[in-house]
């Protein structure tokens, strides 16, 4: 959980880069940030109710999560790593 992240534009950002998104590809591949409501690929982390869900998996479930109080809306920016 993180409490206090700030969304402002390149203020704070999340570093990905350390998990590998595709873990059924050979090597260290790099997130894709989706908008919607469900992962359809592994790589693929979403921000549903302040909660950050990642997959990195070929089953679409999810893999990881991360809390962020007060979030509303993630963009690439807040990203390193991507």
């Amino acid at each position: 959980m993180i409490t206090d992240f700030n969304a402002t534009a390149y203020t704070n950002l999340l570093d990905l880069s350390g998990i590998d998104a595709n873990t059924a590809i050979a090597g260290d591949q790099a997130f894709v940030l989706i908008s919607g409501s469900s992962f359809t690929a592994a790589g693929q982390p979403l921000l549903a109710n302040g909660v950050l869900y990642g997959n990195v998996t070929a089953d679409l479930a999810t893999d990881f999560e991360i809390a962020l109080t007060g979030v509303g809306n993630l963009y690439s920016w807040h990203f390193a790593g991507l």
